[in-house]
């Protein structure tokens, strides 16, 4: 029973990262860079200041690093389900947050083919 609970857990997290990091693949990082594309012409056509396109460099960094964490966390969760697949219940960190396992060990993509590429 036990079992069953951390695999619906873990299935929940998993589909919550991948939606999580298909977001910000998708949508957040492309709308930023095209906001920095757009800021750079304002500012050679001398209608932006240079604070401008510093500012939306900053957000486009901040949307990868957060693209970047989301996608870690996908990974960590997917690792779980695959451990949860084989019938082991992984070790958990200090904190609960997830398996100590390593990111190469992440496993295969869940069904349906939703990898993070």
């Amino acid at each position: 029973m036990e079992l069953r609970s951390a695999a619906r857990s873990a299935r929940l997290e998993a589909l919550g990262a991948y939606a999580e990091a298909a977001q910000l693949r998708d949508v957040v990082v492309p709308l930023r860079q095209r906001i920095l594309d757009e800021t750079v012409r304002h500012y050679n056509a001398m209608n932006a200041d240079p604070f401008a396109v510093l500012l939306a460099q900053q957000a486009l960094v901040e949307g990868r690093q957060l693209l970047l964490e989301a996608t870690a966390r996908y990974g960590a969760a997917m690792a779980q389900v695959s451990a949860l697949r084989r019938g082991v219940m992984p070790a958990l960190t200090a904190a609960g947050a997830g398996p100590e396992l390593p990111a190469s060990s992440a496993g295969p993509a869940p069904a349906g083919g939703h990898g993070l590429h």
